[in-house]
């Protein structure tokens, strides 16, 4: 399983894209959310993959519908220094 980079890349996608929902501001669950989120973006980006992992971005934003309106300034900032 682990032999194949592309099956270790759509793990990490899917590990991301199996997160719940989380209501509300909880931060405990919040927290836990972004721990889990930064050691699979940080695995991909270790990988070199990162950059297929993009599309899926607001989908996991909207996972966080309690604190959304707080990510996404942050997540066109970044992504506006990223392209230049």
């Amino acid at each position: 399983k682990y032999g194949q980079t592309s099956e270790v890349v759509n793990a990490y996608v899917e590990n991301i894209m199996s997160f719940q929902t989380i209501g509300g501001t909880q931060p405990a669950r919040i927290h836990d959310f972004y721990e889990k989120l930064r050691f699979n973006v940080q695995s991909l980006e270790t990988m070199g993959k990162l950059r297929q992992a993009n599309g899926y971005v607001r989908m996991t934003i909207d996972k966080l519908p309690g604190i959304r309106g707080d990510l996404v300034p942050l997540f066109q900032l970044h992504r506006k220094q990223t392209q230049s």
